[in-house]
C-alpha cells in the first residue's frame, strides 16, 4: 500500500479495507446497516439521518483518528483514548464499570467450572492490571498478544458498553507498536469477533483450560481468507487504474505500428546458431624481465632398502615314541698328576 505513489490508489485500498473492517463490525455490535450506506459513509455520500447507524459512525471515526497519528502504547491511557473517541467525549466521566450486566457472574463465581461470560466488577481493575503485565511482556511475540488482548476484553468486559470495539482497536494497536506502521489499524481483526457457534466453543474451552492456542489459531484461520480477498481487490484496483490511462490505437496509429512490425523481418533463433564474437581489441604486453637462472643442486635420493624381518617358526616336535635313554657310566678319566721337580744332584 505504501509503495503505490498514485493517491487515487492508496484512497481506493483505504476505502477497500475499512469497507471491510465495518462490514465485520457491524455484524458483532449487532447494527442494522446496509454495505451500500457503508460505502457512502466511505466515499462521504451519505445523506441518512438514521439513529441505528451511530455505532458504526463513530467506530469509523475512531479508526480514522488512530490512522492519522502515530501508533501510542497499548496501555491504560490508550483504551481511554478509544473509550472517549468511542463515545464522542473529549473527557471520560467514566472508565472502568461498577456494576454487574446481570447476576450469571455472581452465580458462575460459587459454581465448579462455572462460565463466565463477564467479570464481576470488583474483580476488574486487579485483573486489568495482571493483563497490561501480559501486553508489555516483550518475550511473548506480537500475535499471541494481540489474539489474547481480543479474548481477554471479551471475557472480561471492563466497560459499561463498547468492550468488543475496545478489545479490536487494542489488538490492532499492538500489531502498530510492534511493526512500527499505524497501518496495522486496517487490518480486519473484526471478524474474529463475529458471533457464532465456532467462536462461542473456543471462548469457554479457552476460559476452561486457560491455553491460547485456541485463540490464536482462530484468528489465522479468520484472517487468511480475508486479506487473500484484500490482495487481490488491491491488484484489480491497481489495474483500473492504469486502465484508465489507456486508449485503443486510431486507425493510423494501427497503420504505422502494422508497417513497422512488418519491416522487421523475423528472425528465427536456432540452438545451434552460435553468436558471433566481438572482436578481440589488443592487448598491451609488458616486456618480458629474463632473470639470471641460479644454478639448482641436484637432489639425489638414495634408494631405501628395506630389510624383510625374519620368519620366525615354531620349532616343530617329533611325534612319536622318545628314544630310551643310554644308562649312566661313570667317566674313568682322571686327572694327570702334577709333575715332580727332579732330584738335586
Amino acid at each position: 500500500m505504501e509503495k503505490s505513489d498514485d493517491p487515487k490508489v492508496k484512497e481506493e485500498v483505504f476505502r477497500a479495507f475499512l469497507l471491510t473492517c465495518l462490514t465485520e463490525a457491524a455484524k458483532f455490535s449487532k447494527t442494522n446497516i446496509s454495505p451500500l450506506s457503508i460505502k457512502a459513509l466511505l466515499n462521504g455520500t451519505y445523506h441518512e439521518n438514521n439513529s441505528d447507524h451511530l455505532p458504526i459512525i463513530s467506530y469509523l471515526k475512531t479508526l480514522r483518528f488512530f490512522l492519522s497519528k502515530d501508533p501510542s502504547k497499548p496501555d491504560a491511557d490508550f483504551l481511554g483514548e478509544a473509550y472517549g473517541a468511542l463515545l464522542g467525549e473529549e473527557e471520560l466521566t467514566k472508565f472502568y464499570r461498577n456494576f454487574d450486566f446481570d447476576q450469571s457472574a455472581s452465580r458462575a463465581r460459587y459454581m465448579t467450572g462455572g462460565d463466565f461470560r463477564y467479570a464481576p466488577f470488583e474483580a476488574i481493575e486487579p485483573l486489568m492490571n495482571e493483563f497490561f503485565l501480559y501486553v508489555e511482556d516483550e518475550h511473548v511475540s506480537v500475535a499471541p498478544r494481540a489474539a489474547g488482548s481480543l479474548y481477554f476484553l471479551d471475557l472480561v468486559k471492563p466497560f459499561g458498553e463498547k468492550n468488543q470495539e475496545l478489545a479490536v482497536l487494542l489488538a490492532k494497536a499492538i500489531i502498530a507498536q510492534g511493526l512500527g506502521n499505524k497501518l496495522a489499524f486496517l487490518l480486519p481483526f473484526e471478524a474474529v469477533l463475529e458471533p457464532g457457534t465456532r467462536y462461542d466453543s473456543l471462548f469457554i474451552e479457552t476460559q476452561h483450560s486457560g491455553d491460547l492456542t485456541y485463540v490464536v489459531l482462530q484468528t489465522i484461520d479468520v484472517l487468511n481468507p480475508l486479506l487473500v480477498s484484500l490482495e487481490s481487490q488491491i491488484k484489480d484496483i491497481r489495474v483500473a487504474a492504469y486502465r484508465s490511462e489507456m486508449r485503443p490505437l486510431s486507425p493510423e496509429e494501427k497503420t504505422i505500428a502494422d508497417s513497422r512490425k512488418a519491416s522487421v523481418p523475423p528472425k528465427q533463433m536456432s540452438l545451434l546458431e552460435e553468436k558471433p564474437t566481438p572482436p578481440e581489441e589488443p592487448v598491451e604486453v609488458a616486456p618480458a624481465v629474463i632473470e639470471p637462472v641460479v644454478p639448482v643442486k641436484p637432489v639425489v635420493v638414495e634408494p631405501q632398502i628395506v630389510v624383510a624381518a625374519p620368519e620366525i617358526r615354531p620349532v616343530e616336535k617329533p611325534v612319536g615314541p622318545k628314544p630310551p635313554r643310554r644308562p649312566f657310566r661313570r667317566s674313568r678319566w682322571k686327572p694327570p698328576l702334577p709333575s715332580r721337580p727332579p732330584k738335586p744332584v
